[in-house]
């Protein structure tokens, strides 16, 4: 912290040496100046989501959630956020906590707050939304299903299916599977009958290093230790071997290339994959898991959290198109 200032940083990396020297990372800093070093009119907010109100709640409310059992932040970490202007922000917040989360504090919560903000920002063309691919970088992966992978689907594409929707399709195939399996198969599975046709699997890309590449990288596979897929789940199919896409380092830089990533990205675009105003962007800590975003329960009215992550979304709006 400067005097007049309180940085903000979200990173992918934690406080390692090998996440600073070893493996690559990024971070999204902004700086927010004390309330008494700047002078400030009263800004009104017409895009009909708050980033600045909903930034600083959720900024506030994270940090106290992760101190100790009863200890305020305030005393422990010798500021205090309430002193701090939040202006200017164009990104949002996506914490994940351990425990879980109903109604309302769902909406609060990894999977629980993408889906919610994204709601407010309606996809431009929602005749496009069921063409929809998510294309997702990351170091670990955890237990995701063809049916974990609908509720991250509905969750984070603009106008897809939503929650209630995968519910009743998945209560209408359970009804179906008493009656005939052999038909419940090909409907969890369907065939392309034409272009308007996805199934799951095509919703979704997966990037993720490959055993040679890891082999070939600079430090070598002793230095892998960032890269989590347990072989036994990997070999066991759960985890479909069509959306994983070999990883690759940017041609940018001659140095990228052979240096173990832990950047956990996700976009969404439309299956052309080129940036438009429609795009989602994700970047942060949270691997590609039910751990990081949470799992759904009890008809989607709660969502469950193992670890604590930190990441900003970049929902759809004007300007998406020039951010990379």
């Amino acid at each position: 912290m400067l005097n007049e200032y309180k940085r903000v940083v979200v990173s992918s990396g934690n406080l390692t040496t090998g996440d600073w020297a070893v493996w690559s990372n990024g971070l999204w800093f902004q700086d927010f100046p004390k309330k008494q070093a700047l002078k400030t009119t009263e800004k009104k907010d017409t895009s009909g989501f708050d980033f600045n109100k909903d930034f600083k709640q959720t900024l506030e409310h994270y940090v106290q959630a992760i101190m100790p059992s009863k200890a305020d932040y305030k005393s422990l970490l010798k500021y205090d956020l309430n002193d701090y202007e939040y202006e200017n922000i164009d990104v949002v917040l996506i914490p994940s906590l351990p425990g879980r989360f109903r109604d309302q504090e769902m909406n609060k919560i990894g999977l629980g707050k993408i889906n919610n903000v994204l709601k407010q920002f309606p996809c431009q063309d929602p005749n496009k939304a069921n063409k929809k691919i998510v294309t997702y970088q990351t170091s670990s992966i955890g237990q995701i299903d063809e049916k974990y992978l609908s509720e991250f689907q509905a969750s984070v594409i603009p106008a897809f299916k939503s929650l209630k929707e995968v519910g009743a399709e998945r209560a209408k195939l359970k009804k179906g599977r008493s009656k005939d399996e052999k038909q419940t198969k090909l409907l969890s599975k369907p065939e392309k009958a034409d272009d308007d046709t996805f199934s799951v699997l095509d919703h979704f890309k997966l990037i993720y290093p490959t055993k040679s590449y890891v082999f070939d990288s600079y430090d070598g596979v002793e230095a892998a230790g960032c890269l989590f897929l347990k072989k036994d789940y990997y070999e066991s199919g759960k985890v479909s071997h069509q959306i994983l896409h070999q990883f690759e380092g940017s041609s940018n830089y001659a140095y990228n290339q052979g240096v173990i990533p832990h950047i956990k990205v996700f976009v969404v675009t439309d299956d052309n994959n080129e940036i438009n105003d429609d795009t989602v962007i994700y970047f942060g800590s949270h691997n590609m898991s039910p751990a990081a975003w949470g799992r759904y329960e009890k008809d989607f009215s709660q969502i469950s959290v193992m670890n604590s992550e930190l990441g900003i979304l970049i929902p759809p709006m004007k300007g998406n198109n020039k951010i990379i």
